[in-house]
């Protein structure tokens, strides 16, 4: 309560902030000596989640999936859970279904992005997507043609 007081409390929060957004970027430089340990990698996306930057979080997250030597087995994970998720009930609406499959593909693309199969299974959901943003719904089974490309 004492420090919500104080009049500089909000420049030493914006300068904490700073400082430590230099700091992560001090430690996972190529020379920082931390590049390769996937902890601080995902250290730092919660870093970034709290600033508010949620893409430079999941940027941060794939980073230390890339860096965990299970780069493979995390992409596939997650291209499977995106599969998953276009038949998942939970969704209510085709888009949102779709919209989540393409939360998981694009990190399963951040983590392995010279994959084809994901390359095709990203833009087969990407079409498919669009096509529910502009209103054409396309004939029954559509998502199951979707599903069946990946």
């Amino acid at each position: 309560a004492e420090v919500a007081a104080r009049s500089d409390a909000p420049l030493e929060r914006a300068a904490y902030w700073a400082e430590t957004a230099e700091a992560y970027a001090a430690l996972l430089s190529p020379g920082g000596g931390l590049a390769t340990e996937p902890k601080v990698h995902l250290l730092h996306g919660e870093f970034l989640e709290a600033l508010g930057a949620p893409d430079a979080a999941r940027g941060a997250f794939c980073s230390s999936y890339r860096a965990s030597g299970e780069a493979h087995a995390y992409a596939e994970a997650f291209m499977a859970d995106g599969v998953a998720a276009l038949s998942d009930a939970a969704q209510p609406s085709p888009l949102q279904r779709h919209e989540l499959a393409l939360s998981y593909l694009g990190m399963a693309h951040c983590i392995a992005p010279a994959t084809p199969e994901l390359e095709e299974g990203l833009a087969a959901v990407r079409r498919a997507r669009d096509a529910l943003l502009r209103g054409a719904d396309g004939p029954p089974g559509e998502e199951g043609t979707v599903k069946q490309e990946l």
